[in-house]
């Protein structure tokens, strides 16, 4: 459970169990112009890591992160799964042009998400917090730490199936 709180730490916010969702600002339908024009976002919706991503140890935690380092511009979102006996965990960060926009959490099946909007966290209902700026680039330099598991995965943990 130490490994669990110290990814959970330096990624700021995966460590909640709260129930409640954020709410949401409604966003006005996008004109055809910036439809048009929107880049199309990669790696959203993912529910299992990808074949080929391999799990990796970060800080003691069983961990699959996809993709892991991302391009200055990127646009797409970047998802981690978190495993282990007391968690199933997955987390989604949704960038645009390199800057992140949106942050989706599921823990034990319970999900939340909000919209990032500056440097500042902003807290949600019961322990969600969304992140700033600031707490994507720790977790960007976290997931970096990551390193190649090289012990079995237990059946019941391996999100890839």
């Amino acid at each position: 459970m130490k490994g669990l709180y110290l990814v959970m730490t330096a990624a700021a916010f995966v460590c909640g169990c709260a129930s409640a969702q954020v709410p949401q600002e409604k966003a006005s339908a996008p004109t055809p112009v910036e439809q048009a024009s929107a880049p199309k976002e990669e790696n959203c919706g993912l529910q299992v890591p990808p074949k080929g991503v391999g799990p990796e140890d970060l800080g003691g935690v069983l961990v699959f992160i996809y993709p892991k380092t991302l391009l200055d511009n990127y646009t797409g979102c970047q998802t981690l799964w978190a495993v282990s006996y007391e968690i199933k965990m997955r987390s989604t960060t949704h960038f645009k042009n390199g800057i992140p926009t949106a942050y989706e959490r599921y823990v034990n099946n319970k999900f939340n998400s909000c919209q990032i909007n500056g440097k500042e966290e902003k807290a949600g209902p019961g322990d969600f917090t969304c992140p700033g700026y600031d707490a994507v680039n720790q977790m960007q330099q976290a997931y970096q730490q990551a390193r190649p598991y090289k012990g079995e995965i237990p059946p019941d943990l391996d999100p890839r199936k």
